[in-house]
């Protein structure tokens, strides 16, 4: 059974491993061709220097176009909260990146536009899978606005009334992932269970927030939201409850859990390809990580300094915890896959 299982483990390794290098080949070309775009667009005084470098973050395909996330590693990002109205969606990021704000761009034949250019170019329509592919805690939030403020009369008031301050309050809110129990989500009109709904005010306190939510991990740096950390409340219409998602995790409010699954927020501890679950090719991407590959990295440096962040991976790629990055996390990785105890 043990060679069986062996031998199965290297099969799934090698597949891995074809799957994540032709990603490499794609993300080289796409590479190239933004370092291109960039030259041409900044300015002479930000201009790459002699062995500069782009960054390609998350890709994926929309309307049958290529959405990617891309910065200029030589100029890095800016700490600054950017909103931006396209269309019916509402866009936010809390960096600034060069050489456009959201850092979200598509490549299409004729060239690379800005995700507002790609927009109005009628490029893309749906934008609804950045919202799926990022969720919480990620490079970016993105949501529709259209008919989704239906609780904003309730919540809103209580917000501005319990941080009313001498500074003037923006809050920027918007109602996302509903929780239908599964008694009551064949009722036709039913009222969810809860809703997940985004608060962000223009007031934050100077402390990076981390949390352990079961498998997942959210975070907020170099700052965190005011009045809820990671500008996420739980509102349960029934009763007019507000929670923090702290507090309504620490309550067990029944389905909570499923923020994370089917409501996308927080990472997935060990996803360092950011697919949302834990695959081989997981595994094979910490090998390659540790091996300092290219194109690879620990997916995320976690633990620099945050309040309450008991129990916080080091990185997203420090699945079991210890505070490494190493060959054991992608071993128990693979055994979590063939359900083996570890």
């Amino acid at each position: 059974m043990k060679k069986i299982i062996s031998f199965v483990f290297v099969l799934i390794l090698v597949f891995g491993t074809c799957v994540s290098v032709s990603a490499v080949d794609t993300n080289t070309l796409l590479e190239e061709k933004f370092y291109d775009y960039c030259v041409e667009i900044l300015p002479d005084d930000k201009k790459p220097s002699e062995g500069d470098k782009v960054r390609i973050g998350y890709t994926l395909k929309i309307d049958g176009v290529e959405l990617f996330f891309g910065s200029c590693k030589w100029l890095g990002a800016e700490r600054k909260d950017v909103y931006k109205a396209i269309g019916d969606w509402r866009v936010y990021t809390g960096w600034a990146y060069y050489p456009y704000d959201l850092g979200v761009y598509v490549s299409a034949e004729d060239g690379i536009y800005t995700l507002e250019e790609a927009y109005e170019k009628g490029c893309l329509s749906d934008l609804s899978p950045i919202r799926e592919k990022l969720g919480g805690g990620g490079y970016l939030t993105c949501v529709n606005v259209k008919n989704e403020d239906k609780y904003a009369d309730l919540v809103l008031p209580r917000v501005l009334s319990e941080n009313a301050s001498d500074f003037s309050l923006y809050v920027d809110y918007y109602e996302g992932y509903e929780y239908y129990s599964p008694e009551n989500c064949d009722t036709e009109g039913a009222t969810p269970d809860y809703v997940v709904l985004s608060v962000n005010t223009n007031f934050v306190l100077d402390a990076s927030v981390g949390r352990v939510f079961g498998d997942y991990v959210m975070f907020d740096y170099p700052s965190t939201n005011v009045p809820f950390e990671f500008g996420k409340a739980i509102f349960i219409p029934e009763t007019n409850e507000l929670y923090s998602l702290t507090t309504a995790y620490h309550k067990n409010i029944p389905g909570i859990e499923k923020v994370f699954t089917e409501g996308k927020l927080g990472r997935l501890i060990g996803d360092t390809d950011g697919d949302r679950t834990l695959t081989i090719k997981d595994a094979t991407y910490i090998q390659k990580s540790i091996a300092e590959i290219e194109g690879y990295d620990n997916g995320g440096y976690l633990d620099f300094g945050y309040a309450g962040g008991s129990n916080l991976p080091k990185f997203i790629s420090d699945f079991n915890r210890d505070g490494e990055e190493s060959i054991k996390d992608a071993t128990d990785i693979q055994k979590y896959i063939a359900g083996i105890e570890f």
